[in-house]
């Protein structure tokens, strides 16, 4: 993956096994199950931050499917965040900024690596999105998700990124192209 802002390897979702789009058809099992095989593999371990609270869970991707009711109870009440790439481990309480790599769960050492990049498109629609994403010259995003709040569009990458200097400037490429907020 070079480390300009054009994610140049990005790997289809809707080639991906069981991850096709059933438009107006699908529950929120089937969307949580597609969101989780567009940017995950089974095994990752996935956190869901609850803001403002600030707790965070860790679950294996595999099982996130299955969580989707309680997943969108808890959302009535706080804004989930999930982690957009999977962590070495599950966290064990501690506090991100205190960490030294593998324990906390939720700071940029506790990243195993990078199977995506990603932008977040605040208080844009979706037309307004693709718009912005067709002018940008990118390629199309593995999955867009319309978030309450804006957009959110990511692109899986054929080829994990492992140094996260590098994923983080692509992310800061892609900021620059004016197209993450």
């Amino acid at each position: 993956m070079p480390t300009e802002a054009t994610p140049s390897a990005v790997e289809r979702c809707d080639s991906m096994p069981g991850a096709t789009h059933r438009q107006g058809a699908e529950t929120l099992h089937d969307q949580l199950d597609r969101f989780v095989r567009c940017l995950f593999d089974p095994g990752d371990i996935v956190e869901i931050r609850r803001l403002p609270c600030g707790r965070s869970t860790w679950h294996p991707a595999v099982e996130l499917p299955g969580l989707a009711d309680e997943l969108a109870r808890q959302n009535a009440t706080e804004d989930l965040f999930v982690g957009a790439n999977p962590r070495v481990c599950a966290g064990d309480g501690s506090k991100a900024d205190t960490c030294v790599g593998g324990c906390c769960g939720r700071c940029r050492l506790c990243v195993a690596l990078a199977r995506c990049v990603f932008v977040d498109l605040d208080e844009t629609t979706l037309d307004q999105a693709r718009f912005r994403l067709r002018e940008s010259g990118l390629p199309a995003p593995t999955l867009i998700v319309v978030s309450g709040n804006g957009v959110h569009s990511y692109w899986r990458l054929a080829t994990p990124i492992s140094d996260l200097e590098e994923w983080s400037d692509v992310q800061s490429s892609l900021a620059t192209r004016s197209l993450s907020e």
